[in-house]
């Protein structure tokens, strides 16, 4: 997972930015061990996406990609009006 977060950074986004949040989704016997490892393993805000009204957990990964949209349309918006 370091060497994920590390490529990404330096890879993807040249340094500029990093990965700020992870979002745990599906269905694991044993999420909130994980969850738990993973907060006191790295320092970012570790979000677990729960099964959301009709969503099955095997659409949740598309789910938590379509509120990583959302939220980068929001980003994006704010810089707009700031600038």
């Amino acid at each position: 997972m370091e060497r994920f977060l590390e490529f990404y950074r330096y890879s993807v986004l040249d340094g500029k930015n990093g990965i700020t949040e992870i979002v745990l989704a599906g269905d694991f016997s044993y999420m909130e061990e994980l969850k738990e490892n993973m907060e006191n393993r790295f320092y970012l805000p570790i979000h677990h996406i729960k099964q959301a009204g009709e969503v099955e957990s095997k659409y949740l990964p598309l789910y938590g990609l379509s509120l990583k949209q959302k939220r980068m349309n929001k980003t994006k918006q704010k810089v707009v009006k700031g600038a």
